[in-house]
């Protein structure tokens, strides 16, 4: 019975150490779209994750248990939702929370309790508050930013919400901005980056909102999902960014601080990235993670060169958010929604180090080769391919028993999308293969001739 007893102990240890290596599950029914982490996580071990229905909730032994410390009075009432949540600079000492409430109204809430009370707060100028922040040199200037819209989109700063805002800009363009981020240097040399979903925008501004400039150095872009600024920003002027387009997403970054010209793919999908975080040390580890709908998590220890699968114990691939918390040792939270039998849930990952979490490495997709159109096709058809980096491209056509039939393209070629026609004008009624070979890949694709 003893040697049994310290056989079973033995065994649960084990255990413990390789589930604390891969994720696991710490919260069920829950639909969360935005973690927050304490800026002083490291000591105090407390993380936040909104779900705008259910409400707030907060957990201060590192994710491991959590409680609601924000609950909708209402939850079938938009009204009541959460929109937003930011956490101050200095936390640590001031325990203070800001809180956007109802989706159309945007009403402001403080606690300065770390959630437990909260009260009502002025909105500027009495308009709906659409996204906020404190200032990256908070602790010494209290400055607190946001965008309000009515029709027009406003911006508004304050040192005590309490008692009113100031009015800063106005932006004429009807936009409703869903992020706003400061970043790097003391109050008149930070960043404000401000961005929004429909439409990829993303604006830069470097005199605290007087003026925003478009850094949006991307054509054709519908979504801007996602985006995550250094925390060594004012020496390394690194940013992220995550935007869909009709048929795929793209991770970028940008290391000259937002410059639009100055934006490089690193990672392509057609699937939809949900999220990207980057790590709170990124400007050492150049550790980042993004959050891939429907396959799941994917890390790069390199500043996006390349990529690895970080799926471990995640059951469940259906992707909301995610979260890198803490480097060293790594941690890490994403959010994964209803699906089959798996219900909405919080994840949790910690490793020691990252070295082998997968070895297999992603490539990014740097070319697609899309459906020729029309298909079948009498007498000619459109091929069409995009391309995500300058590269030398080989597109030719075989027919069925593996013969070459054409060369349409063998040619350097810039980045964008291309296309070219194919004439089948005296080729027999049959099945056609076209395959495009670039960047060392090769994709290949069926047409149909009719005659």
């Amino acid at each position: 019975m003893y040697k049994k007893s310290l056989f079973g102990i033995f065994l649960a240890m084990i255990q413990s150490v390789l589930l604390a290596q891969q994720w696991q599950p710490v919260l069920s029914g829950v639909l969360i779209n935005k973690f927050i982490v304490s800026p002083s996580y490291a000591d105090d071990g407390i993380i936040y994750a909104i779900d705008e229905v259910r409400g707030l909730y907060r957990s201060a032994d590192r994710g491991l248990n959590w409680a609601n410390v924000y609950e909708p009075a209402d939850m079938n009432d938009p009204s009541e939702w959460i929109v937003d949540m930011v956490i101050s600079p200095d936390f640590a000492n001031d325990q203070t929370l800001l809180l956007i409430v109802g989706e159309g109204y945007g009403f402001l809430k403080r606690s300065t309790n770390g959630g437990s009370d909260w009260s009502y707060l002025p909105t500027p100028g009495n308009e709906v508050v659409q996204t906020i922040a404190f200032s990256s040199d908070y602790s010494n200037d209290q400055t607190i930013f946001c965008w309000t819209f009515s029709g027009v989109a406003k911006f508004w700063k304050t040192t005590d919400p309490a008692n009113g805002w100031s009015f800063v800009s106005v932006f004429y363009i009807p936009l409703e901005f869903d992020y706003l981020k400061s970043a790097g240097g003391v109050s008149n040399n930070q960043s404000l980056f401000s961005g929004v979903t429909i439409g990829a925008h993303l604006l830069r501004s470097i005199d605290n909102g007087v003026s925003n400039d478009n850094i949006s150095g991307w054509t054709g872009a519908s979504e801007l999902l996602d985006f995550d600024v250094s925390s060594g920003f004012a020496n390394d002027s690194t940013l992220f960014a995550a935007v869909h387009y009709s048929d795929q997403s793209n991770v970028m970054y940008n290391v000259h601080g937002g410059d639009p010209f100055a934006w490089q793919i690193c990672y392509s999908t057609t699937q939809y990235v949900a999220g990207l975080s980057l790590s709170p040390y990124f400007l050492s580890d150049h550790t980042l993670i993004i959050g891939v709908e429907p396959s799941g998590v994917f890390l790069s220890p390199n500043g996006g060169d390349s990529w690895s699968e970080m799926n471990d114990g995640l059951l469940n691939y259906h992707m909301l958010s995610v979260l890198i918390s803490e480097a060293d040792p790594f941690e890490a939270f994403a959010s994964t929604y209803l699906t089959g039998a798996l219900p909405d849930k919080i994840w949790k990952f910690s490793k020691d180090s990252l070295t082998g979490i997968n070895d297999q490495v992603t490539e990014p997709v740097w070319c697609v080769l899309l459906k020729n159109y029309p298909n079948p096709f009498n007498k000619a058809t459109t091929l069409t391919w995009k391309l995500l980096k300058d590269m030398h491209v080989a597109l030719k056509v075989y027919d069925f028993t593996g013969r070459e039939i054409t060369t349409l393209v063998d040619c350097e070629q810039a980045m964008g999308e291309h296309s070219v026609k194919f004439d089948a004008t005296g080729l027999p009624a049959g099945v056609y293969f076209y395959q495009l070979q670039a960047n060392g890949k090769v994709e290949t694709k069926k047409m149909i001739v009719l005659k």
